[in-house]
């Protein structure tokens, strides 16, 4: 009987759509958020240090992560068929054991092991020692994947980047395809919370009372509303990256974009700072007052997500002051802002 290759198995946007290192940090941070002060340290001693000291200290359900369930039925029909499945990440080896223990068809793992983190030209290399050139399969799905891949004997990709499928063609490889999720223009509404902006109307409570027809004012105030709606938007999607594990075990949560695996956690930090620095940098073109309410707003936002909800009164007192802060931004534009 031929012997099979071993099948090896990417784990970031392949076997799960998120990126194990990215949700590590959260996890990190929302455990204490003044881990933050060491991960340059961390850092400084290499990107596998790094991965190392996070896994030390946080702990995951690997059975909510948000699993390609294609690629899963494909890699139990091919260990009927007798051939190794091996999980090759560049998160750190526990992290990677860990995961493995929630299947039966995996045959071991390889991680970063606090030395040398094993992603791109690293993992190459790891696997021809392992292995031998051209003696496994490789499943992937990202560029840097492009480095592991032509010593691979066939290709597994997870991706519908047509840039990436056009360089996998050129290496002229067996190659078996398997689409990334797609993502819908309400999967970016629900992202950035829309819902919620609802509650930041109250910001015109000052010119509704005074009944005012200046359109000045209101084209000021709009203005503001839109700040609010990102500062509220940046907060937002801030507290969902906290709440991933409660999400992902919620019948309906669990299709948000982020706790989905949609949208990365990279990307969500991205966009969620980029919404504040923007909403508070405007703001400061009408008064340093309305900045330092969206500031005050995002920090309490951060406190609330991770200390207030943990008690029910802190978290009732906490929505309280939350659903407040469009009045006092509308009162803060009265009593500083004028209109000529």
């Amino acid at each position: 009987m031929k012997k099979l290759r071993p099948l090896c198995v990417d784990l970031d946007g392949t076997l799960i759509y998120n990126d194990m290192v990215q949700e590590s940090v959260i996890l990190l941070l929302k455990k204490n958020i003044f881990y933050i002060f060491l991960l340059p340290f961390w850092l400084r001693k290499g990107l596998a240090y790094l991965k190392q000291e996070i896994a030390k200290r946080i702990n995951f359900d690997p059975g909510i992560l948000p699993y390609n369930q294609a690629l899963i039925t494909y890699l139990k029909e091919e260990k009927k068929k007798g051939r190794r499945i091996i999980l090759v990440t560049a998160s750190d080896q526990k992290i990677a054991n860990k995961i493995i223990k929630n299947f039966d068809f995996f045959d071991g793992a390889v991680g970063s092991d606090g030395i040398h983190s094993y992603s791109g030209d690293k993992k190459r290399k790891k696997l021809n020692k392992e292995w031998g050139e051209k003696n496994y399969d490789y499943a992937g799905n990202s560029t840097v994947d492009l480095k592991v891949w032509p010593d691979s004997h066939d290709v597994v990709v997870v991706s519908s980047s047509p840039r990436l499928i056009e360089k996998i063609k050129k290496l002229n490889k067996t190659t078996l395809y398997f689409p990334s999720p797609k993502k819908t223009w309400i999967d970016y509404l629900r992202f950035l919370r829309i819902l919620r902006w609802r509650r930041n109307i109250l910001i015109f409570i000052p010119l509704i009372f005074e009944k005012s027809t200046d359109w000045r004012a209101w084209f000021t105030y709009g203005v503001a509303f839109l700040m609010l709606c990102m500062c509220s938007s940046s907060v937002s999607i801030l507290s969902d990256l906290f709440d991933l594990s409660v999400d992902r075990r919620h019948p309906k949560k669990k299709h948000r974009p982020v706790a989905a695996g949609k949208i990365s956690v990279g990307t969500a930090i991205f966009v969620s700072g980029i919404l504040f620095l923007v909403s508070v940098l405007t703001s400061c073109f009408y008064t340093h007052y309305l900045a330092e309410t969206f500031l005050f707003y995002f920090l309490f936002s951060l406190f609330y997500a991770l200390v207030f909800k943990r008690y029910f009164i802190l978290r009732v007192l906490g929505l309280i002051v939350i659903s407040f802060i469009p009045v006092v931004a509308g009162m803060v534009m009265k009593m500083n802002v004028t209109f000529r």
